[in-house]
Order: C-alpha cells, then structure tokens, then sequence
C-alpha cells in the first residue's frame, strides 16, 4: 500500500523528472522565464508604487543569492587553498591592457562609434561572475582557483573603472577615490563576507561543514533562482535603451565577439597551465550586474546595453560547455 501511494505521488507530482528538465535546460528556461516576467509585468499596468517596490524586492534578492552562493562555493576552500596562480597575473594583464585601449579609443570618439567601443570597454574591464565557481565545479575546474580570482578581479576592477569611467563621462565632484570608495562599499561585502563565514564554519564547526558540503546541489538551486533575475535586470536594460537599430545591432555584435574572444584566450591560456575550464571561465564568465550598476550609476544608462548583451552571450556559452561535458561524461560511462 504505502509503495502505491508513492508511486501514486511521484506520478502525480514528478520531482525528479522537472529537476532533471531544468538542468538539462537551464538557460533556455531562464531566459524565457526572466524576459517573460518582465514583460508581463511591464505591460500588466501596475502602479508606479508596485514597480517600486519589485525593483526593491529584486535589490534585496539579488545581493543575498550571491551572498549564498558564494558562501556554498567558499566551503569547499580552505584556506591554503586560496593562492594567486601564474595564470592569474596573465588574465589581470589582459583585463588591464585591453581595457585601456579600448577606453583611449572612446576617448577619440564620439556617436554610436563611442557607444560601441565603450560597449568593448564594459565587456573587458567587468570582472569576473561570483557565479562562475559554480559553472567551474560543474566542468570539473578548480573551485579554490576561480574563487581566488572572483575576488582579485573585482578588486582591479574597482580600480580600473574609477581611473577610466569619469574621463569617459565627465561628472562634477566625481573623482577616483569617491567612485572606488563606492564601488567597494557595494560589491566587496559580497565578496569578502561569504569567505569569512565559510572559513569561521569550515574551523569552527566541522561537523556542519560537512553537512553543508554534502548538499551538492543546493548551489544549483540559488543559481537557478538568480540567473532569471539576472536575465529580468538584462531585459530592463536593453528594453530602456533609446539607441538606434544599427548601433544596437553593432554593440550586439562586439559583445558577442568580446565574450567569444575572452573564453577563447582564457581556455589557450588554461591548455598551458593545464586548467583550461578554470581559466575560460575566470576569463570569460562576467558579473554583469556590476557594469550594469556602474552604467546605470556613472556612464550613460545606454551603456547597460552591454551588460545585458553579455549576460545573455555568457549564459548561452555556459550551456554548451555544461552540454558538452555532460555529453562527454555519458560517452566515457559506456
């Protein structure tokens, strides 16, 4: 009797069937799931006061599903764990280099011509996803390695973009240590908190921590909260934008090609250091919702049209590689 009832249950509501689904179509199903949303509530005539207060909502969600996510991907690091590698310095350097070239060159235009090239700057100085250790682990890459460079990352970020941003878009009283001063204070709590608290449990309370690494796939779960999210605050930015057709279609096309050209040079760096998962994803994987911020907040809100471009070109690359190495895994069972 009690195994027809579970059978009667599982028929009736599939648990395993709608996981597998979702991880199986993750992207796809976000991506209709966020641009669906926001649409739906765009149109739907809401007040002022409840676009207000769903702006709020996602603010708040946003930060503690990162703050969560990060935390899971930081226990399974230790302390020792935590090394700046060679492959590191040469990413930084790329990050560096390619981003002041691209922000001299916008300095020399002007137009759609500056709103594409500055389009470059925000793909190539955005640092690295705080999502990106949980892709990493999924391919089999170094979580303690990406998690390293999550955070030297966006600490170079947070001093390229104050010294290139207000020469981009002059602001009065905005100066370096102010703009470096706020973008600290907003996105390395994020960073720096969840690594605390997972070494004070990790040193603490083992017993727990064991428990926590055991729930695998619980990180899974925050990330497939946050990625239509991420795609809602995407859809908004592009939605808003009051560029023309052709420029559109010109930032599309170079955030396109930065992002296929930042995974391809961080996978040819991994080959030679022999981590070519970790490197593609440190390298390729951006938090877009940090150079949305930084658009929306210091540059021209026309400039967001890059992240959300990206978001959703970085997504799409992390399915594939996520189907590739299923696919691989399965042909290497049989």
């Amino acid at each position: 009797m009690t195994i027809r009832v579970e059978y009667l249950v599982a028929k009736m509501f599939p648990y395993q069937r709608v996981i597998g689904f979702l991880k199986d179509w993750t992207l796809p199903v976000a991506i209709v799931v966020g641009i669906g949303s926001y649409l739906a509530f765009h149109y739907a005539g809401f007040s002022p006061e409840v676009h207000y207060a769903a702006e709020l909502g996602i603010a708040v969600l946003q930060p503690i599903l990162i703050f969560l996510m990060l935390f899971l991907a930081f226990c399974h690091v230790s302390v020792r764990d935590m090394k700046i590698k060679r492959w590191h310095w040469w990413l930084l350097l790329i990050q560096t280099v390619a981003s002041s070239v691209f922000a001299i060159a916008a300095l020399h235009l002007t137009g759609d011509w500056k709103i594409i090239v500055e389009a470059a700057f925000c793909c190539i100085i955005c640092p690295t996803a705080t999502a990106s250790a949980i892709i990493t682990s999924k391919l089999d890459g170094s979580i303690a390695d990406c998690s390293t460079y999550v955070i030297i990352s966006n600490l170079l970020a947070s001093i390229l973009i104050p010294l290139f941003v207000p020469l981009l878009n002059p602001v009065e009283g905005l100066t370096f240590m102010s703009m470096f001063l706020q973008l600290t204070a907003k996105f390395f709590p994020l960073l720096i908190g969840p690594l605390l608290l997972a070494w004070l449990i990790r040193y603490t309370m083992p017993r727990f921590n064991s428990w926590l690494l055991k729930q695998k796939e619980w990180a899974f779960y925050l990330w497939l909260i946050a990625l239509p999210i991420a795609i809602i605050i995407a859809t908004k930015a592009l939605f808003h934008s009051n560029i023309t057709l052709w420029t559109f279609i010109g930032v599309a096309v170079v955030s396109l090609g930065c992002c296929l050209v930042q995974f391809h040079i961080g996978h040819k760096i991994g080959v030679h250091y022999g981590d070519r998962v970790t490197t593609g994803q440190a390298l390729g994987q951006k938090n877009t919702g940090f150079i949305i911020w930084v658009a929306y907040t210091f540059m021209a809100p026309v400039n967001a049209v890059a992240g959300g471009l990206y978001c959703i070109w970085h997504n799409n690359m992390n399915a594939w590689q996520l189907y590739k190495h299923k696919k691989a895994k399965a042909a290497h069972l049989k």
